[in-house]
């Protein structure tokens, strides 16, 4: 018995003919093939040639034949089947993202918090509108025609000068620090976190 396709050795592709050659003075009634230790297919009648798939890697392809007498002979080759051993990938892409939209800046209208950059909305009831604002201090001045205000919050936050005493020019003293109380959220209970900033502005007593 001996396998005549393919030869000991060879780099074969996936699919490929299995040729054998099993002769028997007796008379063969039987050949198996196994992949691997695997019996993958027999046949009881020649031609004795299998139609076999290979996963990729080194395989041992074998074939034993048997007689009417009970009596087994076998032959056996290695092969190596050339590609790639990473299975594909079943994983979907990632979704696309789109950037998020900008937020407002200093100054511009807003309704609510996360409207804004700086996830600050302030409700001026001085000027009567709502703006965002953001935090201040002496690394971070305020833009030209704002100044600095003291919060309930801790923190200070930048709102516009006015024109009506305690405005912008240079002769009219600005708004004082502690002129400027600041709670979160409408109701003016304070709460965790940068939400609505409620600005009360005090005038100074004269």
């Amino acid at each position: 018995m001996k396998i005549t396709s393919p030869q000991e050795g060879a780099q074969v592709q996936a699919n490929l003919n299995l040729q054998a050659n099993v002769t028997d003075d007796v008379g063969v009634t039987k050949v198996d093939v196994f992949l691997d230790n695997k019996l993958i297919t027999s046949k009881g009648a020649a031609p004795w040639s299998f139609p076999v798939v290979l996963p990729v890697g080194k395989h041992t392809l074998r074939v034993e034949g048997r007689d009417a007498a009970g009596k087994m002979g076998s032959a056996a080759v290695t092969v190596h089947v050339a590609g790639s051993t990473s299975p594909p990938s079943t994983s979907p892409p990632p979704p696309s993202t789109s950037p998020a939209a900008p937020g407002k800046g200093y100054g511009e209208v807003c309704g609510a918090a996360r409207e804004c950059d700086s996830n600050l909305c302030a409700n001026d009831l001085t000027l009567g509108k709502q703006y965002c604002t953001r935090t201040c201090d002496q690394s971070s001045p305020c833009p030209v025609g704002s100044d600095c205000f003291a919060s309930t919050s801790g923190q200070s936050v930048c709102a516009p000068l006015t024109p009506d005493g305690v405005g912008t020019s240079p002769q009219l003293q600005p708004r004082p620090t502690e002129g400027m109380s600041c709670a979160v959220g409408r109701s003016g209970n304070p709460g965790p976190g940068p939400l609505l900033l409620l600005l009360l502005l005090w005038r100074r007593r004269r």
